[in-house]
């Protein structure tokens, strides 16, 4: 079990100011509005804003400003605010605004995104510092994420999509690529038989109902590095990755999980094309060749990418969400948003690997780690995705108190 630094979160709790203690309850709120992603307004674009993940932040960011004028919220907002990379990431994505060919478009999804990196890092920041609501998100988050395992399969054995209410597969990719390697992590860690069972559930249900193989193979990362590093959990780890291996054989050679295989091919199902979705890589890589400095413009991607297939092939048998984060970013932002976006992957590789002693923080430096893989086929910062993302990086930067046995 893990030792608790006492004396220093005492110190937190003591005298906690009432925005510690919002914090912490919109904390949960959040984590339990991230499962429900844009229901019941998925399919309303207009709506898209008002998602309830993100009606939770903005709740907490209108308590914030209601209250500068106390003294009491301007101490507290000391020290919560995001650190310098995601500062840049979130300048480059609001110049690009400019150039836009659709500057509504661009503004409405840039003021998203800082609402997004702003609010949600300095919502669980603050959560952090209450003791009680902090675990309340930690297994909130936990049962969140077995409640969405469950739906996909349900989903899949009824022979439908596993999707869950994240509209696709590869949107449930990236959500499960973050959240089981970190729900995993902190409940194997726990110590507890019944609790590392459920952490192996969820790592085998992930993998089962997982539609998209970069996702699937940021999960195996991500449990990995978020195990290994702790002698004590590596027994848990190859015996859950046992466990995985036959399950997943099994389905396999059963027929019930070939969209796995089949995601990872380079030619179409029907004829001899290169599969759509490497074109669209192409495409823009094209697209930088002639706007590396700005980009399109971040979310106008689309506007401009018919543009850059010159003389590829275009199908249109791409699956939705289906995009290269990296190169994505790159096609919005220009060069400028790559190096940012790459600037808050490393930088949270490396807190995290320097904080890996911290049971907490070396599940959510895992989730992370499975995020630079995942989006390799899905991009980070769809709506409703990004949250996730950020939740993790303020619990690296903030959480502390649960360290363990030091690992090697």
């Amino acid at each position: 079990m893990y030792r608790s630094s006492t004396d220093h979160q005492d110190a937190r709790i003591e005298g906690a100011p009432l925005t510690w203690r919002i914090a912490g309850l919109l904390a949960v709120m959040l984590v339990l509005a991230i499962g429900l992603h844009g229901w019941p307004m998925t399919g309303v674009p207009a709506m898209r804003f008002f998602w309830p993940a993100n009606v939770v932040v903005l709740a907490w960011v209108a308590w914030i400003l209601l209250g500068l004028y106390r003294s009491e919220t301007r101490d507290a907002l000391r020290g919560l605010l995001p650190p310098a990379c995601v500062w840049a990431y979130l300048v480059v994505s609001l110049l690009s605004v400019a150039a836009a060919e659709n500057p509504a478009r661009a503004g409405t999804t840039a003021v998203k995104m800082a609402l997004c990196l702003v609010g949600t890092y300095t919502l669980v920041a603050a959560a952090c510092r209450t003791q009680g609501r902090a675990a309340w998100l930690l297994w909130a988050l936990a049962a969140v994420v077995s409640g969405v395992i469950a739906h996909a399969a349900t989903q899949m054995f009824r022979g439908q999509a596993p999707t869950a209410l994240f509209e696709s597969p590869l949107k449930l990719g990236s959500f499960l690529a973050m959240t089981v390697p970190f729900a995993a992590s902190y409940l194997a860690a726990c110590g507890h038989p019944l609790i590392r069972f459920w952490a192996l559930l969820l790592v085998v249900g992930s993998l089962l109902v997982c539609g998209s193989a970069w996702a699937w193979l940021g999960i195996v990362v991500g449990v990995i590095v978020g195990t290994v590093t702790t002698a004590r959990l590596r027994r848990w780890l190859a015996g859950t990755l046992v466990v995985a291996a036959v399950a997943i054989n099994g389905l396999v050679i059963s027929g019930g999980r070939a969209v796995v295989i089949s995601d990872v091919q380079w030619r179409e199902e029907i004829g001899r094309d290169v599969r759509q979705r490497y074109l669209e890589w192409q495409a823009l890589i094209n697209l930088l060749k002639d706007r590396s400095a700005v980009g399109t413009g971040v979310g106008c991607l689309n506007d401009r990418r018919s543009e850059y297939y010159l003389r590829l092939p275009k199908n249109n048998t791409i699956a939705p969400f289906d995009q290269n984060g990296y190169l994505a970013a790159a096609a919005e932002m220009g060069v400028p948003g790559l190096i940012a976006w790459c600037w808050v992957l490393g930088e949270y590789l490396k807190k995290g690997w320097r904080r890996r002693n911290d049971m907490v923080i070396r599940a959510a430096w895992s989730g992370v780690a499975a995020a630079t893989v995942a989006q390799v086929a899905s991009s980070l910062t769809y709506n409703g995705i990004l949250v996730v993302f950020v939740v993790l990086l303020a619990l690296i930067d903030h959480e502390e108190g649960r360290s363990e046995d030091a690992p090697i």
